[in-house]
């Protein structure tokens, strides 16, 4: 859980800062626009008109800012650069605080050290470290090379140096994968300049059955469970190795096959066509369920801008019961305009985002917007009269005044090189802006949205009781 946690703020923080470094000062305007089941209850219907997020960005900095009725009740603004991560929001205070990222990392480790096994720590500690080096390598501007993705790969296979079965499996399968440059042409894809091809069978992954890595995550899978956290170690063990021969009997005897192949421009970097199959079978006494699957994408060039499109197939059995699941994308995307959907049918119902993107006066207008059918037998793009469920409404045009107006970060405090009395006083500060934000935000909410809000907590209050 705490790796899982440790990775999505990660995430969170590249996917806020490193864009920030080549946008232009623009604002974007999230609204949700209700369909007409959820425009039929006032308090819901009430809350997305009055409600806006709007993400600002310049070539230094950006913004989220929360916004009611006309009233922005939250800013939270962000800026980053090789050095660390800088911050300013009300919830914080009137300042700018700034954390270094290794300074930030070591912090991170300290605690994780406290609360972590020995082996899963080690595992946290590297991943930190090399995303930490990647961050420095995006604000230095320095390409990955060949040598640097090696390096980035020993590194991985360095979380595993206390499971030489699994660094051995993890090298086994990368010699599997062969890759041939040359010139790829297809009349469904842009032409190619590398080719990557990998085949696994049964035989590849069983080797993985006798790693330590599949053996602990089995044993937090058991430990998971409540009945058997009671269960000595000498029992979970048994427990283990029942489940993990169970899997690797089922997987030897399932003639799993898999095939990939996928054509790159000569970086290896864009994706001009994808195609991958896997099949297998699960015996189980006297039955035998199936399972095949299909995935197919391409990106070609047209003169209306590029065409993307994907299909993938799995047909499986349960019993005597023969089932599908079908996915399918189809998006024309240009500079200005786009228009186009990803589709899911799975049991007779089925999921579409609707995506269009297109100019209208100064400001570039993208809706996402959902559509369920149901008893459907086959995947159908929505009509004009289909109504969706809601839509996602985002308006993104620049600005001359935004929530960055102001925003130095020349006098940062740096939150780790505070004292502890400095910091104490700062918590007490959180909790009382955390407060005002909250009574912001209440006063700014529609009364019908207030209305649904308490009647809501009524009952479940006397659902409780």
């Amino acid at each position: 859980m705490i790796r899982k946690w440790l990775t999505t703020l990660l995430c969170l923080l590249l996917s806020l800062a490193l864009p920030l470094c080549a946008l232009a000062d623009t604002q974007h305007t999230v609204q949700v626009i209700p369909g007409d089941d959820m425009a039929s209850v006032d308090g819901i219907k009430d809350l997305c008109d009055a409600l806006a997020v709007k993400v600002t960005a310049n070539d230094k900095a950006g913004a989220l800012t929360l916004n009611l009725s006309g009233t922005d009740v939250l800013n939270v603004k962000l800026a980053a650069d090789e050095n660390g991560l800088y911050v300013q929001s009300e919830l914080l205070g009137s300042d700018v605080y700034f954390v270094n990222w290794q300074e930030g990392l070591t912090f991170l480790m300290q605690l994780m050290k406290d609360n972590l096994p020995a082996e899963e720590y080690a595992q946290v500690e590297a991943q930190m470290e090399q995303a930490v080096q990647s961050i420095a390598m995006a604000f230095s501007g320095e390409a990955a090379s060949q040598e640097d993705a090696q390096a980035n790969l020993d590194k991985a296979l360095e979380q595993f140096q206390d499971d030489p079965k699994m660094v051995e499996w993890l090298k086994g399968l990368m010699d599997k994968v062969q890759e041939e440059d040359g010139e790829f042409t297809s009349d469904d894809h842009d032409a190619a300049a590398k080719k990557t091809t990998i085949t696994m069978t049964a035989e590849d992954l069983l080797p993985l059955f006798e790693t330590n890595y599949l053996r602990n995550t089995m044993l937090q899978s058991l430990l998971s469970d409540s009945e058997n956290k009671e269960l000595s170690q000498e029992q979970l063990n048994a427990e283990v190795d029942e489940e993990l021969e169970e899997a690797r009997k089922v997987l030897a005897d399932s003639g799993y096959t898999f095939t990939m192949e996928t054509y790159t421009d000569a970086s290896g970097e864009t994706l001009m066509g994808l195609n991958m199959s896997m099949s297998m079978e699960i015996k189980d006494d006297d039955e035998t369920d199936g399972v095949t699957s299909t995935l197919v994408y391409n990106r070609l060039t047209t003169a209306d801008g590029v065409s993307h499109k994907g299909d993938f197939v799995m047909d499986f059995t349960d019993g005597d019961e023969q089932q599908q699941a079908v996915m399918k994308l189809d998006l024309l995307n240009a500079q200005d305009k786009a228009d186009g959907f990803f589709a899911m049918l799975v049991a007779g119902t089925e999921m579409t985002v609707q995506v269009k993107k297109e100019l209208q006066d100064d400001a570039s207008v993208k809706t996402v917007a959902l559509y369920v059918r149901d008893n459907a037998a086959a995947i159908v793009p929505p009509a004009a009269s289909d109504r969706p469920v809601f839509t996602v409404k985002v308006t993104s045009q620049d600005v001359d005044q935004s929530a960055l107006s102001g925003f130095d970060t020349q006098n940062a405090v740096d939150l780790l090189k505070m004292t502890a009395d400095e910091r104490t006083a700062w918590l007490q500060t959180l909790q009382s802006n955390a407060m005002t934000v909250l009574m912001n935000v209440m006063s700014a909410l529609p009364q019908s949205t207030l209305q649904l809000f308490m009647s809501s907590g009524s009952e479940a209050t006397q659902t409780a009781e």
